[in-house]
């Protein structure tokens, strides 16, 4: 007997540091998918957020000012043709396959894309534009107040905007023109791409729920937005922050780019598992038939008076309430209504109640307060 405790305390404890070094593997393989993609997110520019660096002061002022806004949860793939806007603000995932093509060729068709981002990434069209840190005297970006606009529908009315330090934009090609520069260099790039424009702002922070309402930022907002919009819709880019994807374990391994490593380890585990184990199982103790015992009787019986003393609490509870109700109404002195309490009270005394019978006699609590409302008109 010994024996067989101890040979399945032995595979017990395998099977338990098996399940230990896939934890370990599956843990130190997602802690490396996590430090190759070096993503430290502080600030989430999505119109989810309430915190002073998210959007949601922005998406709702454009709600509260009937314009056609909707958060666009899905891929790139299905972007509507027309002459929508689409708004990306510091982009948190990256792209799927395909979906830089069918965001081009989306624009290329008279789309229209406003991108906000301080740093070049995947949606950059680096053929038109890129971006670069100018050196100042002390080699550090800086606040100034020195501004410079381009004349046109994305600066009018804008007069005072408050930036932070930021990359400047640098054209690559003669279509590119700069609208907004200051200090750091160009703030504000437009070019058109086919039959679409695409807008470029290198500081995300001026439409932040801290900053909309700062000097001429919802103005600016207002100007990028609206200049192509025409008859389209205001699309502002969530899926790219993670919202309207799949966000179950599973669904976020087969994604992830260590998803073949994983099935490898899981395989390792298998072989090593199939080695150790036995052809039919560790041995298994014997079956004992426990014998019953008068105590456990006694607690069946003690249930089942407990399920009938449940029912008398639930009774009394409606009763009680039906009769505060009726007081509330003024009709507790109605003569049907009076039979009808005093019936389930010496029904509640016999004691000798199932759940049918208790169902019974609160729908006759109820139809009856039912019955005298309508009697006395209320």
């Amino acid at each position: 007997m010994h024996a067989v405790k101890w040979s399945i305390s032995r595979n017990w404890w395998k099977m338990g540091l098996l399940w230990m070094v896939l934890f370990l593997v599956i843990y130190g393989l997602a802690a490396l998918e996590g430090r190759q993609k070096n993503r430290e997110w502080k600030i989430r520019r999505t119109t989810y957020s309430a915190a002073p660096g998210g959007y949601k002061a922005l998406y709702l002022w454009l709600k509260r000012l009937g314009l056609p806004v909707q958060r666009w949860e899905k891929s790139y793939h299905e972007l509507p043709a027309g002459k929508d806007v689409l708004l990306v603000a510091e982009p948190e995932m990256g792209l799927g396959e395909g979906e830089l093509k069918d965001l081009w060729n989306w624009v290329n068709g008279g789309g229209n894309l406003v991108l906000v981002t301080p740093f070049p990434n995947i949606f950059f069209n680096q053929k038109r534009l890129r971006t670069e840190i100018l050196k100042h005297d002390n080699k550090k970006l800086m606040i100034t107040d020195t501004l410079h606009f381009q004349p046109g529908p994305y600066t009018q009315n804008v007069q005072d905007v408050r930036s932070l330090p930021h990359p400047a934009l640098i054209p690559q090609s003669p279509e590119v023109v700069i609208h907004m520069r200051d200090g750091n260099g160009g703030l504000l790039a437009v070019f058109q791409e086919g039959k679409g424009r695409v807008m470029v702002l290198t500081d995300s922070s001026l439409f932040s729920n801290q900053s909309l309402r700062k000097a001429d930022h919802a103005r600016l907002a207002l100007n990028l937005l609206l200049a192509h919009l025409g008859d389209g819709t205001i699309l502002v880019d969530e899926f790219h922050h993670g919202y309207g994807r799949a966000t179950s374990v599973l669904d976020h391994m087969m994604r992830s780019r260590v998803f073949e490593s994983l099935l490898q380890a899981l395989l390792f585990l298998l072989m090593i598992w199939l080695a150790f184990a036995k052809r039919f199982g560790p041995v298994r103790p014997q079956v004992k038939v426990d014998q019953r015992s008068s105590m456990e009787y006694i607690q069946a019986m003690a249930s089942i008076f407990q399920r009938g003393q449940a029912r008398t609490l639930a009774l009394l509870s409606n009763l009680h309430w039906i009769e505060e109700e009726a007081k509330r109404y003024l009709i507790d002195r109605d003569e049907t209504f009076k039979n009808t309490v005093q019936s389930v009270r010496g029904f509640i005394s016999k004691g000798d109640m199932d759940d049918n019978g208790l169902l019974r006699q609160v729908n006759r609590l109820y139809r009856s307060l039912k019955e005298a409302k309508q009697r006395d008109g209320k």
